[in-house]
């Protein structure tokens, strides 16, 4: 298989399982009930707020009411972007996203003094959310504006520590919250609910049984670039290059004790370092599935530094490609993911979890992955 596919470039689908892939409307219908299209618009009013003030995410409490309101939209997202993909005899003709807001601007009168009149070529013509939608997942490449919002938007909006035009720089901001791609995100929650109102569309089976490959409860990285993939033997350099590979287990630790804690973010400023910390671990946890399944070059362990591997026996570090396997004998990939997205919510709120599913014996087996990649990696 070539691992490339599932690189985070290609803007996957990914927050559907495979029961949702397979039937995508019965999934969307059951995921919408009890919601509004108002509130999907109101939590992508609230996030794109959030990314440029300063401390924005206070204004919902604990910072897992914005991150949820993330998940929620982008899951959206998904959804019809799935089903407006493999929709079979869809018309695209006519649709022009440029046309469509403006007659939508006539129509609504949304600016009085400017349209007084709506022009009669226009009144009563409407094209379906769903099939602008499809132009709009055409025009900005696939699930591009999903990602601006799990990697940007959120990114930015729980990042409080920087300083403020630094952070706006950093993330290329400006390039991802453009009017019109606010209203195209509006478009798609309107779609959504269109969708599940409309007569049920005839999808592409065949569609639908490849993106199986990308479901949430099967295995396959979602957080590795392209280059990371095609590089997979060159090692982790580029993640260690950022974190202290002494003091990232000291820091795993303190996350996994925050999920028992309660009023932590009534003084801590920055949740932004938690999204990191579980970005960079997934990251470890998906190379070593990659290694485990292409396979091991030879590597050369003589010569360890103790200190960059405190948490381990003498017999993982003779033959850490063994705990490669013993760790994901533990648990399976999607599993992995999943633990640490539960591990992440769980942290990110003021709410004490005592029955939590990720338990001492994950955490310590993620801090002996760490330090077993850094070994592995070394030993390239």
């Amino acid at each position: 298989m070539d691992y490339k596919i599932f690189a985070r470039e290609n803007y996957n689908v990914n927050a559907l399982n495979s029961m949702e892939i397979s039937d995508p409307i019965t999934g969307l219908k059951e995921f919408l009930v009890g919601k509004s299209a108002d509130q999907f618009k109101q939590h992508l009013r609230d996030l794109l707020f959030a990314v440029f003030e300063k401390h924005g995410w206070r204004q919902h409490g604990a910072p897992l009411n914005l991150y949820q309101k993330a998940k929620e939209v982008t899951k959206l997202m998904d959804f019809v972007w799935l089903t407006t993909t493999c929709e079979i005899g869809t018309q695209q003709k006519g649709v022009g996203l440029q046309g469509h807001y403006l007659r939508e601007q006539y129509r609504q009168r949304t600016f009085n003094k400017l349209f007084v009149r709506t022009p009669a070529k226009d009144k009563g013509r409407s094209i379906p959310c769903a099939d602008v939608a499809r132009v709009i997942f055409k025009k900005r490449h696939g699930l591009l504006l999903k990602d601006d919002i799990e990697r940007v938007w959120l990114d930015v909006a729980l990042n409080s520590s920087y300083m403020p035009n630094l952070t706006v720089d950093f993330y290329c901001i400006e390039s991802s919250t453009d009017v019109h791609d606010y209203w195209y995100m509006m478009t798609i929650v309107d779609a959504a609910f269109e969708l599940v109102n409309a007569p049920t569309p005839q999808l592409d089976a065949e569609k639908l049984n490849y993106y199986q490959l990308f479901a949430s409860d099967a295995d396959h990285p979602d957080g590795l670039s392209e280059e990371d993939i095609e590089l997979i033997f060159k090692g982790l350099s580029g993640v260690f290059w950022y974190i202290d590979e002494v003091k990232f287990p000291k820091a795993i630790r303190k996350w996994y004790e925050l999920i028992t804690k309660t009023d932590h973010w009534k003084n801590h400023k920055d949740p932004g370092n938690l999204l990191y910390i579980k970005e960079t671990i997934q990251r470890m946890v998906e190379t070593a599935w990659l290694w485990n399944r292409m396979g091991f070059p030879e590597l050369n362990v003589c010569g360890v530094n103790k200190k960059y591997v405190a948490d381990l026996s003498a017999a993982q570090i003779a033959d850490p490609i063994a705990y490669v396997d013993y760790f994901f004998g533990q648990h399976r990939l999607y599993e992995w993911k999943r633990l640490l997205a539960n591990w992440l919510a769980q942290s990110l709120s003021d709410e004490p979890c005592h029955d939590t599913e990720v338990t001492q014996q994950d955490c310590s087996d993620i801090i002996r992955l760490v330090q077993v990649a850094r070994l592995i990696e070394q030993g390239m």
